[in-house]
């Protein structure tokens, strides 16, 4: 029987290591799924947010419709989510406007108005899962990841136009918020190297095709001094309908005052064409 030589073994792993040095291998962390999410959200975070955005809509027989919104999103001081998006163009939907306060995220309170009935209605229950104006978007894709209602698993590795990717499946993390969302999973797509979010698919309950797949492409940072990237366009192609809409970014801007007025539904009612300029004008503010 051969003896093990100590010095024999010493020096194998001598030379391993010489070579693990000299080959260039380097001991690299592993992210978990909730911690990719995590850098997502941090790396794309801002207080308050303007979007000027062009909507496309595209039915089944290529007919298009085109409009203009602007979105607005702002913050509590505790951090809830605000959000107002409202229409400029054409005139048969200037004027309409959605909000949503995430005060109570389990259960968003949410406002509906239109110009011609002068008079927000609260929508009932959780509407995250209706189409939003005609459009291929629900108001749940329209919202800031919330990684407090979502369970994250990492899969394998993959790539998007030959960009490496993440690829994360995202949960819901109750029943409650999949009845909500309408999705039993999403899986993200997620650039290696700014960690901006290239592309999601959509699938319900008991289905192994996504329902839905959007696309973002063209990342840039919006202004200069803030570090936070958002796509010039996304396409939302629906298979299940047969139909496309694209959000195309014409302008935006990041971190700017907003007024809590805004968000107060009664506010909604005495609205105005005018009372959009002081939005607008934050588009050419220090530019």
């Amino acid at each position: 029987m051969m003896r093990r030589c100590p010095f024999l073994i010493s020096c194998i792993l001598a030379c391993i290591f010489i070579t693990v040095s000299q080959t260039g291998f380097k001991k690299v962390t592993y992210k978990s799924g909730p911690q990719i999410m995590d850098e997502v959200v941090n790396r794309h975070k801002a207080d308050s947010e303007l979007e000027l955005i062009k909507l496309a809509i595209i039915d089944d027989e290529g007919n298009t419709q085109v409009r203009e919104m602007i979105s607005v999103f702002s913050k509590t001081p505790d951090g809830e989510a605000r959000y107002l998006i409202r229409f400029l163009s054409p005139s048969d939907v200037k004027g309409i406007t959605l909000l949503t306060n995430e005060a109570n995220s389990e259960n968003p309170e949410q406002w509906f108005y239109m110009p011609a009935l002068g008079q927000a209605r609260k929508i009932a229950g959780d509407n995250r899962s209706g189409y939003f104006m005609g459009s291929d978007f629900t108001f749940e894709d329209l919202r800031k990841e919330n990684t407090q209602e979502h369970s994250y698993h990492r899969l394998q590795d993959d790539a998007v136009n030959g960009m490496p990717v993440y690829v994360v499946m995202a949960a819901p993390a109750d029943i409650d918020i999949q009845t909500a969302t309408g999705y039993a999973n999403r899986l993200l797509y997620i650039d290696k190297a700014n960690f901006n979010v290239l592309k999601v698919e959509f699938y319900e309950e008991n289905n192994d095709q996504p329902v839905k797949v959007l696309e973002a492409d063209k990342y840039s940072e919006v202004e200069i001094d803030v570090d936070a990237d958002r796509p010039a366009r996304l396409r939302m192609n629906n298979y299940a309908n047969g139909t496309v809409s694209v959000m195309t970014l014409l302008k935006s801007r990041l971190n700017v005052p907003v007024d809590d007025k805004l968000f107060d539904p009664e506010s909604l009612n005495a609205w105005t064409p005018e009372m959009d300029k002081p939005l607008l004008d934050q588009f050419n503010a220090d530019s």
